[in-house]
């Protein structure tokens, strides 16, 4: 019994002994297991979009000014003395139309004397006039109506047929004409006389037509300034003479402003009044070598004035092929722009921002420019995302703008583009064997 006992002792122990290696053999292999499936996964996320179809636009932006068709700037002598103006700001006038009336006392005296000259010298031409036509109708109708009677009454009598035939000889002979003569002769002088009255007359009366100041255009009179009117206040605004220094008289925005700090204003001396006829708008803005052949004539111009929500339209009426300096290191091109009929408020000098309808495409395929790629050949992919992340897929562009492109060939709609690869997330994974698998790969 003692001996069994001793056996079942030996066994019993060498039973535990063995579990114990077996438990040491399982957890190593379970270990190595781990060791082995146990990885760091790493976790894309992507941000991506859809192509649609609409509509893209391709611009050039530009700034500029609004210009009016036609200026107008009357200067009057500093000397002149206004007698009266018939216009105020902001009102409507027709060529023609009379502005402002100068002092014109002196010669609206000097018109009467010459209009009374001349008068007096056409009453003594009319005197003399009837006093001729009187003389030679009694010198020559008595001397022929005497001969008559002689001669009806002469009954045959050669002495009397012989004198009324000298009569009438006489009649017509130099000394019956010597009165008529003497007279033409002053008629002659009377009509010199009346000749340089009329002159003087006319004279005068172009000299008291320019004191009428009259509109040389139809527009709008923008600026009245008169420095020798004591009837009324006067500004001290000078305009320039020059469209294209006419901008520096306006605060960028400000529609009823006028910037009185110009070194133009300060330096007025001019009695001057200023005509816009804004029968149409015009605007020049400049465009980089890059956009100006984009640019031609005909195109949409939409336009914006600053500050404002106000919106003009137009068309490009003009393209300059010459920069504005030949030497620049970026020589810029100049594109005048002529605007539709204006219908709201404006004035002159408005600063624009200019949108130059370049390209327009409807109903066509369009992407975000983030989602093009380039590769090192600058030729362009996108991004198709997948399961498993995303593939290539080359395309052909079109339309390009700053923000959206147009894509012509090789894309679908029904696809989403990656535009944006987050940041990848790191993830404890378990996966059989994984690294001995990897070894294998």
């Amino acid at each position: 019994m003692k001996k069994l006992n001793k056996t079942l002792n030996k066994n019993i122990k060498g039973l535990l002994q063995h579990k114990k290696q077996l438990f040491k053999a399982i957890l190593g292999l379970f270990i190595i297991y781990l060791i082995a499936s146990i990885h760091i996964e790493k976790i894309y996320t992507y941000e991506a979009i859809t192509p649609y179809k609409g509509t893209i636009t391709q611009k050039v932006e530009c700034s500029g000014n609004l210009l009016p068709y036609k200026v107008s700037k009357m200067i009057l002598p500093e000397s002149s003395q206004i007698k009266k103006i018939y216009v105020k700001v902001g009102q409507y006038v027709k060529k023609g139309q009379l502005l402002v009336q100068l002092e014109d006392k002196n010669e609206q005296e000097q018109y009467r004397s010459a209009l009374n000259a001349y008068y007096s010298a056409a009453a003594g031409r009319n005197r003399l006039r009837n006093a001729l036509n009187n003389a030679s109708n009694q010198n020559t109708n008595f001397l022929a109506k005497l001969a008559k009677q002689i001669e009806d009454n002469a009954n045959g009598n050669p002495q009397l047929s012989s004198i009324a035939a000298s009569l009438k000889a006489f009649a017509n002979t130099t000394q019956s004409k010597n009165i008529t003569t003497s007279l033409n002769s002053s008629l002659s002088l009377a009509q010199s006389s009346v000749n340089m009255a009329y002159v003087q007359v006319k004279q005068m009366e172009a000299l008291l037509e320019s004191k009428k100041i009259r509109a040389p255009i139809d527009g709008t009179i923008f600026v009245v300034q008169m420095h020798n009117f004591d009837k009324g206040s006067s500004s001290s605004m000078s305009l320039p003479s020059s469209m294209s220094n006419l901008t520096s008289l306006f605060n960028a925005g400000d529609l009823n402003s006028i910037n009185t700090s110009s070194d133009e204003f300060n330096a007025a001396k001019d009695n001057v009044i200023y005509i816009v006829n804004d029968l149409a708008w015009y605007s020049y803005c400049n465009v980089s070598q890059l956009d100006i052949f984009k640019i031609k004539k005909g195109q949409e111009v939409l336009a914006t004035i600053k500050n404002t929500n106000r919106r003009l339209t137009g068309k490009t009426t003009f393209v300059y092929k010459i920069p504005n300096n030949l030497q620049a290191e970026n020589p810029l091109y100049a594109v005048q722009i002529k605007f539709n009929k204006i219908k709201q408020n404006v004035l002159p000098g408005l600063n624009l921002n200019i949108q130059i309808i370049t390209a327009k495409k409807q109903n066509t395929l369009i992407v975000p420019a983030e989602a093009i790629y380039y590769d090192k050949n600058n030729k362009p992919y996108v991004k198709i995302l997948t399961n498993t992340g995303y593939k290539r897929q080359d395309v052909k562009l079109g339309i390009q703008e700053i923000t959206q492109i147009e894509v012509t060939g090789g894309l679908k709609s029904n696809v989403k583009l990656v535009i944006k690869e987050n940041k990848p997330k790191h993830k404890i994974k378990i996966t059989p064997f994984y690294r001995i698998k990897q070894l294998f790969k």
